[in-house]
């Protein structure tokens, strides 16, 4: 595998937007980073399978060099960005999706909204205190939290194995990380196969290959992806 590398940004433009694909212009400073190659334009272009990330926001990358027919690229393997920690930042944050007064409410009434979002503590959450921000508006905030703040975590534990899209699918129907492992480790074939877009025979692929590479982590005294409960080559569904 190609040496991952690691980078800051500031996303520019998004050069391509399709569902399951996105190529991103970030300006990256090539004072602090001049291993890292820029484009024709001055910039350094990102490509995978990216959430919508948002122009004028600072991201870290960890990408593979690759080399493209347009020049240089890097193919990501982990994104992420600061956690609003300032009564500034979640404003920002907030205005990315909602309107000023929006953001306003919700900051207002929660203003730990991130952290609420990320620990699964949205039970006592009163959308009647929020005014001009109903369940389609908030479901927007949520999704755009777990995206920025809650894949990250699970792109590090599953070791880059998942993919952004079925990392998403993952958390959004078990909302935890501790929940998606016990999940992987005791029904691994009925947690991937309930996941629109993924058949017996793709969970099949990946989860025999994560068992390898788990067994052969194991031997070299490192943390196995994955520590399933039952044999695997018994196709358990």
């Amino acid at each position: 595998m190609s040496e991952i590398v690691k980078f800051k940004g500031v996303v520019d433009k998004c050069v391509c937007n399709k569902a399951d694909f996105k190529i991103y212009a970030l300006n990256v400073s090539s004072h602090d980073y001049p291993e890292i190659k820029q484009n024709k334009y001055s910039n350094v272009s990102i490509l995978g399978e990216l959430f919508d990330l948002t122009l004028g926001v600072e991201y870290e990358v960890e990408g593979i060099e690759q080399e493209t027919k347009y020049g240089y690229a890097y193919r990501v393997t982990n994104i992420r960005r600061e956690s609003p920690k300032t009564q500034e930042d979640m404003y920002l944050f907030l205005r990315e999706i909602l309107t000023p007064n929006q953001a306003r409410v919700l900051y207002e009434n929660y203003p730990d909204i991130v952290e609420r979002v990320r620990d699964n503590r949205l039970d006592d959450v009163d959308l009647n205190k929020l005014k001009g921000i109903k369940e389609y508006t908030f479901n927007s905030i949520k999704n755009k939290i777990v995206e920025n703040f809650c894949l990250v975590d699970l792109v590090v534990e599953f070791q880059g194995y998942f993919t952004m899209s079925v990392l998403k699918k993952l958390y959004l129907e078990y909302t935890s990380v501790e929940k998606i492992k016990y999940e992987l480790q005791n029904n691994p074939y009925k947690c991937l196969c309930s996941l629109a877009g993924i058949g017996f025979k793709k969970a099949d692929g990946l989860l025999l290959e994560i068992d390898k590479i788990s067994k052969q982590n194991i031997e070299k005294g490192q943390k196995p992806i994955i520590s399933f409960t039952h044999d695997l080559k018994k196709r358990m569904y």
